[in-house]
């Protein structure tokens, strides 16, 4: 007689400045679904660059969202893992000498990230995990570090709290971003993330099983929105449409009006990947660890129509939009949703995979 496999469910939260999204996962033996993926707008300036602004705000959306939700009689979908803003976050690889049984890993890292997280440790809240390494011989040890201001997270814990969710975990985007874009047993040589969002851009280097760098630029979907509404003076409503319809591929005009703007983009990618390619991988060991030749796309931004082939034009390497549907057994979405939407949501898949884990 066989045990009886529970269903496990969890919702994970993606908070932008202009909006919320919510994706919930099932799981249930090794099956593993979604249920469901939902945006809610927030009001302009509720949030600015992921500081809360104006909690009742924000803390309208998500009621509004649960309204939503609730109408679709979901069942419990409270069990929560909540993203924190890149841009309020620090994240590195810190390098630390192989240590004896007796010696407290966590005693070590505290020391080195007073050294390295650009805030006061007493003013912020901080956690570590082990990098596995492939040397045959390690001569270090490595551990990924992850920090944001206290004032930050408790502000999204007081309201999510407040909204009756139940928090798992609260992590920084990339985490969530990396967990739903890459497959958990493989071993990957050095790739780019480019999280191409609705109001900032995340860059992020993967390398074995461990992201290695991250960073924000302020380049978005909507800058570049009113970047072809400046161009042809018109509204910004009008401006998307042309966006979505146009892309790089159509009107010629339309394409003028884009590529100051993403060369731009494509300028500052080129520049964080020099930064990546100047430092060392400290213990690791890659085919070429200098090398980068991937780079995955993901975000809203990434629905844009010839844009993988323009930024191989600009960068010389391989561009592939990400799945962020790699680790579900079940890649069929709701119906209400296209595949290509599903790009915008894998910060909240990502979180929702952590939380049925």
């Amino acid at each position: 007689m066989g045990f009886i496999n529970f269903k496990k469910r969890a919702i994970g939260v993606d908070v932008s400045d202009l909006s919320i999204k919510f994706a919930l996962i099932e799981k249930q033996g090794k099956k593993t679904r979604v249920v469901l993926l939902k945006k809610q707008d927030i009001a302009k300036g509720a949030i600015e660059k992921g500081e809360i602004k104006n909690e009742q705000l924000v803390a309208q959306a998500i009621q509004k969202a649960f309204q939503n939700l609730e109408k679709e009689k979901r069942g419990n979908f409270k069990k929560a893992v909540i993203t924190l803003p890149e841009e309020k976050s620090f994240v590195d690889i810190i390098k630390l000498p192989l240590l004896k049984e007796s010696e407290k890993l966590s005693s070590m890292v505290a020391f080195e990230a007073e050294n390295v997280i650009p805030f006061p440790l007493s003013e912020v809240y901080y956690d570590f995990e082990k990098v596995e390494t492939t040397a045959k011989l390690a001569k270090c040890q490595e551990v990924i570090l992850s920090a944001c201001p206290k004032e930050t997270v408790d502000k999204y814990l007081d309201i999510f709290n407040e909204a009756g969710f139940f928090l798992l975990a609260m992590e920084v985007e990339s985490f969530a971003i990396a967990r739903a874009i890459t497959e958990k047993d493989f071993f990957y040589s050095p790739f780019l993330i480019v999280d191409f969002g609705e109001t900032r851009t995340t860059l992020a280097i993967f390398a074995g099983r461990n992201l290695r760098f991250t960073s924000t630029i302020q380049a978005s979907s909507r800058q570049l929105t009113k970047s072809i509404a400046t161009f042809f003076e018109i509204s910004e409503e009008a401006a998307e449409e042309i966006k979505i319809k146009e892309g790089l591929n159509g009107k010629k005009e339309v394409y003028e009006a884009m590529i100051p703007f993403l060369n731009d983009v494509a300028e500052q990618i080129k520049h964080y990947i020099d930064y990546y390619r100047t430092h060392s991988i400290k213990c690791q060991e890659f085919d070429n660890k200098k090398s980068l030749k991937k780079i995955y796309l993901c975000g809203e931004g990434a629905n844009l129509k010839g844009i993988t082939e323009f930024l191989f034009s600009e960068l010389g390497i391989e561009i592939e939009k990400a799945d962020v549907l790699v680790n579900l057994s079940e890649k069929k979405l709701p119906q209400s949703l296209k595949s290509s939407e599903a790009l915008g949501f894998a910060t909240a898949i990502g979180a929702a995979l952590r939380g049925v884990e």
